[in-house]
C-alpha cells in the first residue's frame, strides 16, 4: 500500500480551514493521512474535512496547541494510546496494510522546551513509523542550515529505528 502523507502546522486551523477543504480537495493524488500541528481548537470546537475520519489531541491546560490526525474514511486504522513523551504534544494511529501494521506519529514540541533525547525512542513503536509534525528542531538532514539538540535527538531516533 502506497501512503500519501499531508503534514502542516495551521498555526490555527479555523482562519484557514476553507484553504485546507480546497488544498486536499485539489490534489492530484489523495492523502491518506493529514496530520494537523496547532490546531487552537478547544474541545467544543468541531473540524470537518469530507471523506476523512478524524482523531484529536486538544491541549488542555494552555492556550493554542492541540493535534489532530485524519484519516482517509476507507482507511482501515486503529488509534494508538498511551504514547507520552515529556515536553511534547504527541498523538499515534496503526494503519492497517497487507503486510501488517504501519505507525503513523504525529507531533509537536514547542520551541525552546527542553526534552531528555532518549524519550524519542518511545516515539518509535514499530519497525514501520512514519513520524511527523512540528518538532521546532533543526538539522541539515531537513534543510535547516545549523543542528540542535532535538534535531540531533531525531537523527539518532531515527537511525535506530531504521
Amino acid at each position: 500500500m502506497a501512503l500519501n502523507v499531508l503534514q502542516w502546522n495551521c498555526n490555527g486551523v479555523r482562519p484557514q480551514v476553507h484553504e485546507l477543504k480546497h488544498f486536499v480537495a485539489s490534489a492530484p493524488l489523495p492523502y491518506e493521512v493529514i496530520c494537523l500541528q496547532e490546531m487552537f481548537l478547544k474541545s467544543g470546537q468541531k473540524l470537518s474535512i469530507p471523506g476523512y475520519s478524524i482523531i484529536r489531541r486538544v491541549r488542555q491546560h494552555a492556550p493554542k496547541g492541540g493535534l489532530a490526525i485524519l484519516v482517509q474514511s476507507h482507511v482501515r486504522y486503529v488509534k494508538i494510546n498511551g504514547i507520552e513523551v515529556n515536553g511534547m504534544e504527541i498523538m499515534g494511529i496503526a494503519l492497517k496494510t497487507d503486510t501488517g501494521y504501519t505507525t503513523v506519529i504525529n507531533g509537536y514540541r514547542p520551541p525552546h522546551k527542553a526534552i531528555d533525547i532518549t524519550q524519542f525512542d518511545r516515539i518509535f513503536v514499530n519497525d514501520t513509523t512514519i513520524l511527523t509534525g512540528d518538532f521546532n528542531a533543526k538539522h541539515t538532514l531537513w534543510g535547516s542550515e545549523t543542528e540542535d539538540d532535538t534535531g540531533l535527538a531525531i537523527e539518532i531516533a531515527m537511525d535506530k529505528h531504521n
